[in-house]
This record gives structure tokens, sequence and C-alpha cells, in this order.
């Protein structure tokens, strides 16, 4: 999962980026009890950066990396 390739990112609201602001805004509002990083992606990232950014964010396997197949699982820490 990247907010774009090689050009600069976009700046966003306080001190992070459109993309880090995607991620973290998604992280914070994800209801499933566990969820992959495509999922976040799809569902929070993708359409923001989109609509704030020339950024062309991607998600997609990490070429030449050795690596088979798998994705990152999330499981938020429960709210007490």
């Amino acid at each position: 999962m990247t907010g774009g390739s090689n050009e600069p990112v976009a700046e966003g609201n306080g001190a992070h980026s459109v993309f880090a602001n995607a991620v973290m805004e998604g992280l914070s509002h994800m209801e499933e009890s566990e969820f992959t990083g495509r999922e976040l992606f799809d569902k929070y990232i993708a359409q923001r950066v989109a609509n704030h950014a020339y950024e062309m964010r991607q998600y997609s396997i990490i070429r030449n990396s050795g690596h088979e197949y798998g994705d990152f699982v999330f499981s938020p820490k429960a709210q007490k």
C-alpha cells in the first residue's frame, strides 16, 4: 500500500500527508473485529486520496520481493 510512486506526497491538514491522514482515519473507523490491508485501502484510503491529491495511490504486490502471497491483517484492540 503506497500513497504514490516517485512524485512528492500531497500535504494534508497538520503534520501528515493526505495519504497518512486517510490511513489513520480508516484505522480508527473500521468497525470489523479483523480486516485486511486491502479492505482498509478499498474502504477508506483509495477514494479519499484520489479526491484530495494527484498521487497514484496503489495497493499491489511488491515486485521481485521473493514473497509468495499474503496481506496484513489488523485486529484492533477493544476499547475499554
